[in-house]
């Protein structure tokens, strides 16, 4: 059932002009709180637009409806997920294998604590059954695309010798299993997961550095 969660306030709010980009963040932003409230199937176009405080044709202005809304909501939980890969896997040897595992917990670790992609990753076990069409889309668009970028520099770490190659290192895509499972174990017990977050990362950065260290 859906739920109204606007008040006149929020509906009646006085309009100012806005940029573009920022008119583009208010409407992600309500859609997230809307879906969030109201499962995507059941939240209107216009009840977006009045948590936003934007008009329905101001919010066609920038997205062509529900589907391309929940799309950029999920393609933007990606980019807070994981960043720019370059940043962390560096073939230069600029930095250690430690200090490069270091770097990818701490982004990693950040990003499942976070209440935002926390709802995201909620919202997109919930609804994947009802828009498997527009899950799938976003997967091989967005997904699998930022995979390959990172397993590139996964593979180029292996051949200049900063890696092993391990069964780890040809799938580097599990590598982020264990805070997954805290995750998913978090949103079914409605608490803060079956292991304390503390010791899941501990145990995760021993692992990595046994499958990635150089032998």
């Amino acid at each position: 059932m859906r739920m109204n969660g606007n008040s006149s306030s929020t509906s009646q709010r006085k309009r100012v002009r806005l940029r573009p980009e920022d008119r583009s963040r208010l409407i992600l932003e309500a859609a997230r709180v809307e879906f969030g409230a109201n499962g995507f199937t059941d939240t209107r176009i216009e009840d977006i637009a009045a948590r936003a405080g934007l008009t329905k044709t101001g919010v066609y202005a920038h997205y062509r409806g529900k589907d391309a809304i929940f799309e950029a909501l999920l393609t933007e939980a990606l980019k807070v997920a994981g960043g720019d890969s370059k940043v962390v896997w560096k073939p230069d040897g600029s930095e250690s294998l430690e200090e490069m595992v270091d770097t990818y917990l701490d982004r990693l670790y950040r990003m499942v604590q976070n209440p935002v992609f926390t709802e995201l990753f909620r919202l997109l076990l919930t609804e994947s059954n009802r828009v498997p069409d527009l899950i799938r889309h976003w997967h091989e668009e967005v997904v699998i695309q930022y995979r390959a970028q990172e397993q590139a520099l996964i593979d180029a770490c292996v051949r200049a010798g900063l890696l092993r190659n391990s069964p780890l290192t040809k799938l580097f895509a599990l590598s982020t299993a264990p805070a997954f499972l805290w995750l998913v174990s978090k949103l079914i017990l409605r608490k803060d997961g079956e292991f304390p977050l503390d010791q899941v990362r501990q145990i995760h950065r021993a692992m990595l550095l046994d499958q990635l260290q150089p032998r």
